[in-house]
């Protein structure tokens, strides 16, 4: 075990310096047989090592969104087109040597098909995919590229109309599981209305927000729409600044090795920000969380330590020690057994939380469903179908983000509940990652969803109403013979003339309402679709959670009565020892705990830097 704590040479990076801070604490608790948590330290390093920053890429049609990841990335991966845009999620991360596939469900089951890497245009793009007809979920991309080696996956979202009704919301959805968003918008004018209102939530969910001006290199003007999309900004409240760049200059640059075309393709600054205000940030918490889990590694060591003293120190406390010592241990075989209290809480609390989440989604698709009767009772749907369509897609989409925002509060609020029935075992709360959620922005246009309205005939609508007057005249002949009076032609054929234009009404009513019904069979049987795969989504979801909680409950479990086992040894040990050997074990002891006390201090300091950066 070593002494003060590692070495820190100057200029280190936080992660660095983290990393050799956790790979001390592993050495640490292995040198003093505590296994368990020198295993909990390793899954802290490994989460150190497998950070990756998650950058989603948003922005309206024909922005120049996926040349801009084409250029981040330094490889022509997304199809770029002047008539054709991106129609499924593109994930790019890092991989070598470059590797596609494609991510759809079959059956309800998930399904990985690895692809050509020339196939990638085909499956993710209006050429071979319009509307995505073909249910892919994610374009999963790995390539080797040093910007994506720093730990960054690129998501390229769909394009057309991005930021507008349904893929605006779906975009949102999303945002709470990346670290970062890139807006993009052109230099051809200043920021949309669309633009703006995105924007705004946008910044209610993610933490970092970067706003690209692109085609730099197209638009001479594009000084003064940067300085109005600021203002723009400012407006809203958000002091960031408008990134502008040439994806074009960029990817020439990158092929002739110019520096200086580069730098004019404002790519090194638009780098800087995303290392600086990303992939930093992103470094920082998650070492900030290893170094938290280092100290309290080292807290636990130090408390058995003490008490090991205590006993040496103090020989007829060492009795007393040794039968609190069996007592926990008594205590914790009791939660080791099947059917102890915690496993109860959290099973029922996973049965709980599984039948809110049924409720929730019940109560949403019958809100949608009554909205969606009384819009339809009230109109022509032929009208308002497309309107009617992007609404009803755009509440699906955050009722989709809702349910997993409950899944992930329902999970955090049972950790507490376990965690403070665990508390006096000394057990302390897991940290996991829930489900990121499923994309329902391909549901709509997995099927036709598209309403028949049938186009009004003039030869139809003629004989129609020729058929209604036609009526209308014998029905008043046969009432004048009945009643033995004489009615003038004119008479008969103006109110035959009532009765064809009545069967012209009535029958536009009986179209309308036959709309109504297609219109309504249509939005319940996606708001089905909707409702099934959120269910089977949210409950795969909190299935992952309770494995994830038991898991790491009974291993903490394992290895704390593992440890007590060793301490009670120790203290027997110790009470068989003769003056001379407790003397020994005493002086070793206090040399340990000073090093720990060391130790902790150094990470603590560590910790308290990076938590004034992050600050």
């Amino acid at each position: 075990m070593e002494g003060s704590g590692p070495a820190h040479p100057a200029g280190e990076s936080p992660a660095v310096a983290t990393r050799r801070f956790v790979t001390a604490g592993i050495e640490t608790c292995t040198a003093l047989d505590r296994s368990d948590l020198a295993r909990r330290l390793r899954h802290a390093l490994a989460r150190l090592d497998e950070t990756s920053t998650v950058l989603y890429v948003a922005g309206e049609y024909k922005q120049g969104k996926s040349m801009l990841v084409n250029a981040l990335v330094g490889s022509e991966v997304c199809p770029v087109d002047d008539d054709l845009s991106t129609t499924t999620v593109t994930w790019l991360h890092h991989h070598e040597p470059a590797t596609a596939h494609i991510r759809r469900r079959s059956d309800g089951e998930a399904v990985v098909d690895p692809i050509k890497f020339e196939e990638i245009r085909h499956y993710a793009s209006e050429q071979g995919n319009r509307e995505n007809r073909l249910g892919i979920d994610i374009v999963d991309v790995g390539l080797p590229s040093p910007v994506l080696a720093a730990g960054l996956t690129v998501v390229d979202s769909p394009g057309a109309g991005a930021l507008q009704a349904g893929s605006g919301e779906a975009a949102l959805s999303f945002l709470p599981y990346a670290d970062a968003l890139i807006l993009v918008s052109d230099a051809s004018a200043e920021l949309t209305v669309q633009e703006l209102a995105f924007l705004r939530r946008a910044l209610e969910i993610c933490p970092h927000v970067l706003v690209v001006l692109t085609k730099i290199d197209l638009y001479r003007e594009w000084p003064r729409i940067a300085e109005m999309d600021r203002a723009h900004l400012s407006s809203l409240g958000v002091e960031r600044d408008v990134l502008p760049v040439s994806s074009a200059l960029r990817v020439e640059a990158v092929r002739r090795s110019d520096p200086s075309m580069n730098d004019e393709s404002g790519f090194p600054d638009l780098l800087a920000a995303i290392r600086t205000s990303v992939l930093n940030d992103t470094r920082n918490r998650t070492a900030s969380r290893a170094l938290s889990e280092t100290s309290e590694s080292y807290g636990r060591l130090l408390a058995a330590l003490r008490a090991e003293r205590e006993a040496l120190a103090n020989p007829e406390s060492a009795e007393r020690l040794l039968n609190e010592l069996n007592q926990a241990r008594q205590r914790l075989a009791s939660l080791r057994r099947s059917g102890a209290r915690w496993t109860t809480i959290l099973g029922d609390g996973i049965t709980d939380l599984n039948q809110e989440i049924d409720r929730h989604l019940k109560t949403s698709i019958r809100v949608m469903l009554e909205h969606s009767d009384a819009r339809f009772g009230a109109i022509d749907p032929a009208v308002e179908w497309d309107a009617a369509g992007q609404d009803l897609q755009v509440s699906v989409a955050e009722m989709g983000r809702d349910v997993f925002d409950r899944v992930r509060s329902g999970t955090e609020a049972l950790i507490d509940r376990v965690t403070t029935e665990l508390s006096e075992a000394g057990l302390s709360a897991p940290a996991i990652e829930t489900a990121d959620g499923t994309d329902l922005g391909s549901l709509w246009g997995s099927s036709d969803r598209s309403l028949v309205a049938e186009k009004a005939k003039p030869l139809g609508t003629g004989l129609g109403a020729l058929r209604g007057t036609s009526s209308g005249v014998v029905l008043m002949g046969v009432m004048a013979n009945l009643a033995g009076v004489a009615i003038a032609t004119p008479v008969a054929i103006s109110v035959g003339l009532l009765f064809g234009a009545k069967h012209v009404i009535d029958e536009r009513k009986r179209n309308v309402e036959r709309r109504r019904q297609q219109a309504r069979a249509i939005v319940r049987d996606y708001l089905s679709h909707a409702q099934t795969e959120m269910a089977v989504e949210s409950r795969r979801a909190v299935q992952e959670a309770h494995r994830l909680l038991r898991d790491s409950f009974s291993e903490q479990i394992s290895g704390l009565n593992g440890a007590l086992a060793g301490s009670i040894r120790t203290i027997e040990e110790t009470l068989a020892a003769s003056d001379r050997e407790r003397a020994q074990r005493t002086a070793v002891v206090s040399d340990q705990i000073e090093r720990l006390e060391q130790l902790l201090r150094a990470t603590e300091s560590q910790r308290s830097q990076i938590g004034e950066v992050l600050s």
